[in-house]
């Protein structure tokens, strides 16, 4: 079997509670990695305005995952995520060699800036020695 690159874009029901999305998340990476598939990334967008009204819903919680995977397991993953009640859309598309380039590329940009601490320099002003206390006579 070949092994390719894919990211799929999940769009979950915003309605849900906070805890029952997290079940569900941990849910498609089980599933995700049962089939034979190994997550790279996981990038939570969180909820955000729809661009069309989708199921009766205005928001969704979007979540985009990047793995490897057999070719035979998109059908099947896919299909689990067709028969998920919480979730509203989702789209599984195959990474090229420049978007995984590019991917690779923005990662090294986010670890460089999160390792390069930001110093604060305190500057003490200096007492000024010379003022005196003004009194105000109403």
């Amino acid at each position: 079997m070949k092994v390719n690159h894919y990211e799929s874009g999940i769009i979950i029901n915003a309605t849900l509670e906070d805890s029952v999305i997290e079940t569900l998340i941990e849910k498609i990476k089980t599933t995700l990695t049962t089939m034979g598939g190994e997550i790279n990334n996981i990038d939570n967008w969180g909820r955000k305005r729809l661009a069309y009204i989708i199921a009766k819903q205005k928001v969704g919680y979007y979540i985009f995952f990047r793995y490897t995977a057999p070719s035979d397991t998109i059908t099947k993953f896919e299909r689990f995520l067709k028969f998920e009640e919480s979730v509203i859309r989702y789209l599984t598309i195959t990474l090229d060699k420049n978007a995984l380039k590019y991917f690779s590329e923005r990662a090294n940009a986010t670890q460089e800036t999160k390792t390069e601490p930001v110093q604060e320099q305190l500057v003490e002003k200096p007492e000024n020695e010379g003022e005196k206390a003004v009194k105000e006579t109403v």
